[in-house]
């Protein structure tokens, strides 16, 4: 109880506005407020002041922030070391997924879990590389699928899977025919983009400039609904092989693999803290799931990579 109210003074520490906090604590205000109150009676001083736009850290407040970052870190080894030494998985597990992955691989995946570990309370969080790599430093999450991009020294990764990535364009593109892709002929053409945080956008701008290409990016956004803008005309975009494999509309829009394109990626934890017995569980099936995909056919680009 007493460690659940210090998490959400560091929300609220985070963020500098109640409204905000509470609503990604998925609280009311007015019971956040009472949280806060409680803790700043319990320590006998001010921990926030109130202003105008939101609240600000006092000294004191500023020093507890620091402290308790260390002392709920602390708490949350001590628990995954007591989860760890369980044979059986249960407890909770928090797992961090690409958005690209939804449709052929998370959604099966989290389904199969369920079902093969019914006492093991899942809680999937979606994002791009960057974003599930914050998550885990912040232990929001206990472990993500994410691309191998800079080494992070409080990371460490287990490489999974390669895989490649399609040009999509609509239904009546002259820029890939029969599934096959011409580069050149992106030149000038319009492009709805992911965001420049994921792996794919750096990929791809590293691809067009290697061959001395430029393209023109009309949008960007930062979910997979860009194939329905890509389907509408407007412009001509690039996703991960998997987004591709995934969804069923390949006979409404135009693809083609680009060559020379890949994305490794793998699953990544903090390193030194220990896996439950339910993350164990998770990436042995995950790893099954990956094998089979592989070998049916239904990730025709993906290659599977052992560490």
């Amino acid at each position: 109880m007493i460690l659940r109210g210090w998490r959400y003074f560091l929300k609220v520490a985070e963020t500098g506005n109640l409204t905000r906090a509470a609503a990604q604590l998925h609280m009311t205000q007015p019971a956040l407020s009472r949280h806060l109150k409680q803790l700043e009676d319990e320590m006998g001083v001010a921990l926030l002041m109130r202003h105008g736009r939101g609240v600000r850290l006092t000294e004191a407040g500023a020093l507890f922030v620091e402290q308790a970052r260390e002392i709920l870190a602390r708490a949350d080894t001590l628990s995954e070391v007591l989860h760890a030494r369980e044979a059986r998985p249960s407890g909770q597990l928090a797992i961090g997924m690409p958005l690209s992955w939804t449709g052929l691989v998370t959604t099966p995946l989290i389904t199969a879990f369920r079902e093969r570990h019914p006492s093991v309370t899942l809680r999937l969080v979606e994002g791009t590389t960057d974003a599930l790599r914050q998550a885990l430093k912040r232990r929001e999450i206990q472990a993500a699928v994410v691309t191998m991009v800079d080494r992070d020294p409080e990371i460490e990764t287990r490489h999974i899977v390669s895989d490649g990535a399609y040009l999509i364009g609509p239904p009546d593109s002259t820029v890939v025919r029969d599934g096959k892709l011409d580069l050149k002929a992106l030149t000038g053409q319009p492009m709805v983009l992911l965001t420049h945080t994921t792996n794919v956008r750096r990929e791809l701008e590293r691809v067009l400039a290697q061959a001395r290409l430029r393209s023109d990016m009309v949008l960007e956004v930062n979910t997979l609904s860009l194939l329905d803008y890509v389907e509408r005309g407007v412009g001509y975009s690039v996703v991960p092989a998997c987004a591709v494999a995934g969804f069923d509309r390949r006979n409404r829009l135009k693809v083609g693999l680009i060559d020379g394109f890949r994305s490794d990626w793998a699953v990544a934890s903090l390193r030194g803290h220990p896996g439950t017995a339910a993350l164990r569980a998770f990436e042995t099936l995950l790893d099954d799931m990956l094998a089979d995909l592989v070998a049916r056919g239904a990730w025709p680009s993906a290659r599977l990579v052992k560490d």
